[in-house]
């Protein structure tokens, strides 16, 4: 039904008067990065509710309550032999208590051939072609430590770049890395995860990924692991044995993900400028002839008519027995900081999303465009539990951008509104907790040039 809604408002404003922007980036499958020499990004965020809320930050859920207010600050600058340094400093202060400062993001980005770069330092990593993030590694949980390759057909690696920005090239892209989860709430602390993806674009239209990810190590565990331990944990050996677990006991993932899009020409016939679908199957631990067990899927849809655009996805980590990100041994496993390191909904829940991106429309006096976007999610948690917790949200978000060419630059301003009510429902009957809103304001800056 939402999708039918959806399918009807982006043929609806396919007939209005539209104006193109020029400076659009963003990590969804219908975006289309560039690379930035040097960017500023600010962002302030407010949530005025003192009760028990759901607040969304970045793609992940976190249960909070009372105000909070919170001042990002990113950018990108361009350093000697082509290198990129990413910094971003925040200033927060929550429950009323005294604003602190820190520094979530430094990263250096170093390239090592036409198209492969080398990353050192605490940053984001994310894979995935989809809005609500990726079943192994989103965007939900803070920057980390780590070093990584990538290496990307286009030549400019950069593992945060949708299938639309490298679909037009047949090829391979492949992404290594290393880190470690130096957060103080887990029952085994400093445990280490590394991850691999490798994709193949046989034909320009389609990209077949596979990727897993290995925690293992941690306090106590990682000083006796031995050459055979690490042997098993890079083979997926002796995975969920009987009887007492050994120090190379791991908790491991793996997906598989197939993501298409259709020609100019085939979209055309459809009425559509462009069409994008993914599909990505995962599972834990152990494969049994090759398919891994305790599933996972994610899939989605984004079209595009006249330069509006429209995406829908779903996502499930319902498995009825091994919850998703939790594990034997290291408990709350799949977690950095409080936030999932995959989907935003974590382990045993469900969520649906439908996003719609108009096209800008040009203000006078025909130098300033007006972006709207309108985002809709529902988030099922606790699907195997007597009592299910039911989150709502809708975020309204209003973008004036502005080019000048005589300058070389560009920049744009955004307000963004969110909404987001929860519930908690036991059984079949209506809720047994009362329910929650929470409403969240962030205004944006952005320059480049």
């Amino acid at each position: 039904m939402l999708l039918a809604i959806g399918l009807a408002v982006l043929h609806a404003l396919s007939t209005l008067p539209r104006a193109w922007a020029s400076d659009r980036s963003g990590d969804g499958l219908l975006a289309a990065p560039t690379p930035i020499t040097l960017s500023r990004d600010w962002a302030a965020r407010w949530s005025n509710l003192e009760g028990p809320s759901f607040r969304p930050e970045a793609d992940g859920l976190r249960l909070r309550g009372a105000f909070s207010g919170t001042f990002d600050q990113t950018s990108r600058w361009a350093m000697p032999g082509r290198a990129e340094l990413d910094l971003a400093f925040r200033l927060q202060a929550e429950d009323g208590g005294p604003w602190t400062l820190r520094l979530p993001e430094l990263a250096l980005r170093i390239p090592v051939t036409q198209r492969t770069s080398l990353a050192l330092g605490k940053a984001r990593r994310r894979w995935g072609t989809g809005e609500l993030g990726n079943l192994l590694l989103g965007r939900s949980a803070p920057p980390r430590w780590q070093v990584g390759v990538s290496r990307s057909r286009r030549g400019c690696p950069d593992p945060r770049l949708s299938l639309e920005s490298r679909s037009d090239l047949a090829g391979w892209d492949c992404d290594l890395f290393l880190s470690y989860l130096d957060d103080d709430r887990r029952t085994i602390p400093d445990p280490l995860l590394a991850g691999h993806s490798l994709s193949l674009a046989p034909w320009s239209w389609i990209e077949l990924t596979v990727a897993r990810t290995i925690l293992f190590g941690g306090e106590g565990r990682t000083g006796r692991l031995t050459g055979r331990d690490l042997w098993n944990i890079a083979l997926a050996r002796n995975e969920n044995i009987r009887g007492p677990r050994g120090p190379g006991d791991s908790d491991q993932k793996v997906s598989y993900r197939a993501a298409c899009a259709l020609s100019r020409d085939r979209a055309a016939r459809l009425g559509l400028d462009q069409a994008r679908a993914f599909y990505e199957y995962a599972g834990e631990d152990a494969l049994k002839n090759l398919i891994p067990t305790a599933r996972a899927r994610h899939f989605g849809l984004a079209l595009e008519r006249a330069g509006h655009h429209l995406a829908a996805e779903y996502a499930s980590t319902h498995t009825g027995a091994n919850r998703w990100y939790t594990h034997t041994i290291y408990r709350d496993a799949y977690f950095y900081r409080g936030l999932p390191l995959g989907l935003p909904m974590g382990g045993d829940a469900r969520a649906y999303y439908l996003h719609l991106r108009p096209a800008p429309y040009l203000l006078p006096p025909g130098r300033h465009t007006l972006q709207l976007d309108l985002g809709l999610e529902q988030h099922l948690f606790g699907l195997e539990t007597g009592t299910r917790d039911r989150r709502n949200e809708a975020t309204l978000r209003l973008e004036v951008g502005s080019r000048r060419p005589e300058s070389g630059g560009s920049g744009r301003t955004a307000c963004s509104l969110t909404l987001a009510g929860a519930r908690r429902v036991s059984g079949r009957r209506e809720p047994t907790a009362p329910g929650m809103i929470d409403a969240g304001i962030e205004l944006a800056l952005h320059y480049c040039r």
